[in-house]
């Protein structure tokens, strides 16, 4: 008997940290301007079906800040960035804390949140070169967004570049974020244009390369996409071929 009363206990020991689970779900690692990176900031999610008490929870990789007594309600967002005054100036008057030193690294690193009894509760680690989503999010407007709070946050496959415009622009470029609200992430199931097929035959450095693009919906303006390439792991500069103003339907093969 006192075995089975232990594996209960421990089974509802385990419910109940999941249920109170806490997520990192955006990261402003890098913005748009010089300097200090006031903008920086890092966004939690308690996807859970209780309230979360934060209080005495702390960053231990990453920025050093630990939460007040504040609680966190199921399906709610909190944000804990480096500068509260200006943050507020560029989002409006949202609910926000400020971290106590520190800063997030514009080459990557470690977020780690531990609860006050020293648990680990979350970690990601970012980069910003590829597997994980650069180009917007490196210093030109973009934070990074989870995608899918049941999904692996270690996985950069599951973050994306944020889409949602601001309309506000800072040292010349758009604010692309959503903080405090949910990722509006694009998968590929939503993309009119699929890459089916990419051949490279180079005997000698010399032969036919190309690709082959699918089309999985009518396109009325197939120049609205365009084309752009990465060698030896780098990143992309970005379309080096737009395809000419015309439709395409469903089904198509280019």
């Amino acid at each position: 008997m006192r075995t089975c009363g232990t594996v209960i206990v421990t089974l509802l020991m385990i419910l109940t940290r999941v249920q109170g689970q806490v997520i990192i779900s955006e990261i402003m690692y890098n913005p748009p301007e010089p300097g200090q990176d006031t903008l920086e900031y890092i966004e939690v999610y308690n996807p859970g079906s209780t309230a979360v008490n934060l209080e005495g929870w702390y960053f231990t990789a990453g920025p050093v800040f630990t939460f007040p007594d504040f609680v966190l309600p199921p399906g709610a967002f909190a944000i804990v960035c480096k500068n509260t005054i200006y943050f507020e100036q560029i989002f409006g008057p949202l609910p926000t804390f400020q971290w106590t030193s520190g800063a997030l690294s514009n080459n990557g690193t470690t977020i780690t949140l531990q609860n006050p009894g020293g648990d680990w509760v979350t970690s990601v680690t970012y980069a910003s070169s590829p597997p994980w989503p650069g180009g917007l999010a490196n210093g030109n407007g973009a934070s990074i967004n989870l995608c899918d709070p049941a999904g692996p946050q270690d996985d950069p496959t599951n973050w994306q570049t944020s889409r949602t415009s601001t309309g506000i622009f800072h040292y010349g470029q758009e604010i692309l974020a959503n903080p405090l609200d949910n990722a509006q992430c694009q998968f590929a199931s939503e993309f009119g244009l699929v890459l089916t097929g990419i051949f490279d035959a180079q005997p000698s450095n010399v032969g036919a390369r190309g690709i082959e693009i699918y089309a999985r919906k009518d396109i009325p303006d197939l120049s609205i996409y365009g084309v752009g390439s990465a060698n030896n792991g780098g990143g992309s500069n970005g379309v080096e071929f737009g395809f000419p103003a015309m439709a395409v339907d469903s089904g198509t093969f280019l």
